[in-house]
């Protein structure tokens, strides 16, 4: 059993088509080496960028917010195999699996949120961590385990134990050199760890008692799987960015062309009315409150800040009290943000600010906001 306790309730499947990648050919600088030379070799090209490796795109609805996206960078010079399948899945060009279900990452939500280890999805049949297809049917054997897991942002294949990958996979929040040996790594976040970040806050969060989030227990580690709540983590959308023709949404990804700070700080309080868009509490609760009303709370929300000697501190105990977004657990604070990790209206408001600068109150389809940027 794997440590992140993905395992597969069906029999293993046979294969629908032969393994064999007619693309891959030898890469030529293994040729010659010793194992701890390519070891050594495979580490150092992991880390440098290499303009043939595909670029894919996963645009992530978190909580019920705009989608965001994350791009990575896949390691075809060194598991082309395993990059393959990712990358079929992320197209969806290979049409259904053995069980009738999209051979697509598309609509997927992430089965599995380890705060402080790990973000995993890819379930394409059950979405609960027990199923999962690689593009041949069924499972596909470990290729190569010459990388190690040291660094956050490194994706990396799940499993149930050896030579059994399908289309599950996992995203590090964290160096964990304990997975070395036991889980193939394929790929790197380039950009949007930000909402990796997220997913790992608001999703792998729950209070005592919430229906949100059901706590699991694998080798010691605490696992809080969404539930069927707002606290959710979805692909929306997923493809390969087309590099050399100068795809559309390969420049979209790099920061959206603005200017000014790269990730801003921010804090957030959202005060939700009935006839916004998802007009639920993030415990699942009705709104009663009017637009109007909702807008009145958080005009003397920001009264009250602005007349505060501890504006910080204040905002923090406010947002717990207030806010309607699943960050107000952890006091609205949103952490440093990248460009394209929040809806348009949030982010353009949130990187207008300065140092320490507490927002207007504004609106948008989902409700009425406050921000503040600390830093």
């Amino acid at each position: 059993m794997s440590c992140l306790g993905f395992a597969l309730a069906s029999s293993r499947l046979v294969g629908r088509g032969s393994l064999e990648v007619g693309h891959n050919a030898p890469n030529q600088w293994r040729l010659g080496r010793s194992d701890a030379e390519i070891r050594k070799e495979a580490q150092k090209r992991a880390k440098e960028r290499h303009s043939e490796r595909p670029l894919v795109f996963l645009d992530i609805e978190v909580a019920g917010h705009p989608a965001a996206r994350v791009v990575c960078e896949l390691f075809s010079d060194l598991v082309p195999k395993t990059v393959e399948n990712f990358q079929c899945l992320c197209t969806g060009e290979k049409g259904f699996s053995t069980a009738g279900k999209p051979l697509h990452f598309k609509g997927n939500a992430f089965h599995r949120v380890v705060p402080g280890f790990a973000v995993q999805g890819g379930d394409i049949t059950r979405g609960d961590g027990t199923g999962g297809e690689s593009i041949w049917g069924g499972t596909f054997d470990d290729e190569s385990f010459d990388l190690s897991h040291d660094a956050p942002g490194l994706l990396s294949m799940a499993n149930r134990g050896p030579n059994t990958n399908n289309s599950q996979f996992f995203i590090l929040t964290k160096a964990y050199p304990k997975l070395d040996l036991k889980h193939v790594i394929f790929g790197r976040v380039l950009e949007g760890m930000t909402t990796i970040r997220r997913i790992e806050e608001v999703c792998g969060t729950a209070d005592a008692g919430s229906e949100l989030c059901r706590a699991q227990k694998h080798h010691g580690v605490l696992a809080f799987r969404p539930g069927l709540g707002d606290a959710k983590a979805i692909i929306v959308d997923c493809g390969v960015l087309n590099q050399e023709k100068g795809d559309p949404d390969a420049k979209r990804s790099k920061s959206n062309g603005q200017s000014g700070p790269s990730e801003v700080h921010l804090y957030h309080i959202l005060k939700k009315y009935k006839g916004a868009r998802k007009p639920e509490t993030w415990k699942g609760g009705d709104i009663s409150l009017t637009k109007g009303k909702a807008k009145l709370v958080v005009e003397n929300l920001r009264k009250r800040l602005v007349a505060s000697q501890t504006l910080e501190q204040l905002f923090v105990e406010l947002a717990r009290d207030h806010s309607d977004d699943p960050t107000c657990k952890n006091g609205g604070d949103l952490g440093l943000v990248e460009h394209g990790a929040l809806q348009p209206k949030v982010e353009e408001v949130g990187f207008g600010l300065q140092s320490n600068e507490l927002s207007e109150v504004f609106e948008d389809e989902f409700g009425v906001h406050l921000l503040y940027r600390s830093a």
